[in-house]
């Protein structure tokens, strides 16, 4: 359930996206108890919407976003809440839309130079690279709907297969995926990886049915 405040920072403002300068006033309604809260979008993509609220959001919450833009469209979307980080006074939060056929994200709103928004995380874990050698420790720095970023004490090969496991209290959860690129980095690595579309939201500790 989202906790709001009576105080409404005066920092919400309607946000302009893109070259078309379109302006977007929203609103979060919990499905749970259709409370309506104010937002302000930060950023989209097909699959995922950030925004900055006031208030508490809590991890897996089904919302729906109300979406009205100065160019005359509106929308809903639905979605999972999976992120949320304190800056300042309020809460950024990132929440994964699911099926972009049922949850069409208004086209004025999507920067097609980036297909997924990145989240910050630290996710500690075992990482096996390619099929017969040993794991070694590793840890998730962000993560996507479908990839992740990955600092490694060891080099990868780029179209590696992996396995990256970690414990989700009281679980062992296991990903896997391909080496697209890596990056030397203080004495080690940083990985960038693709995995199944959707399947970042284990990362946060959810299920990838609650992104669908």
């Amino acid at each position: 359930m989202i906790a709001t405040k009576t105080r409404r920072p005066a920092i919400l403002q309607p946000a302009v996206f893109l070259d078309e300068k379109v302006v977007v006033e929203a609103a979060l309604i919990t499905t749970q108890t259709y409370d309506r809260v104010p937002v302000a979008v930060m950023a989209t993509s097909m699959v995922d919407i950030r925004f900055q609220m006031d208030g508490n959001p809590t991890l897996g919450d089904e919302i729906l976003v109300e979406l009205q833009l100065s160019n005359g469209q509106h929308a809903e979307v639905q979605g999972i809440v999976h992120w949320a980080e304190m800056r300042g006074s309020l809460h950024e939060v990132g929440v994964f839309v699911g099926s972009t056929a049922s949850n069409p994200m208004p086209r004025a709103l999507v920067d097609h130079r980036r297909r997924e928004e990145r989240y910050r995380c630290r996710t500690n874990g075992r990482l096996m690279l390619g099929m017969h050698r040993p794991e070694g420790q590793a840890v998730v720095v962000n993560y996507s709907y479908g990839g992740l970023a990955i600092r490694s004490s060891v080099s990868a090969v780029i179209d590696d297969v992996f396995s990256f496991r970690w414990i989700s209290s009281p679980n062992t959860r296991i990903i896997h995926g391909r080496i697209l690129w890596q990056i030397e980095q203080n004495g080690g690595f940083l990985l960038g990886a693709e995995i199944q579309p959707g399947q970042g939201i284990e990362i946060a500790g959810l299920t990838q049915r609650n992104s669908t």
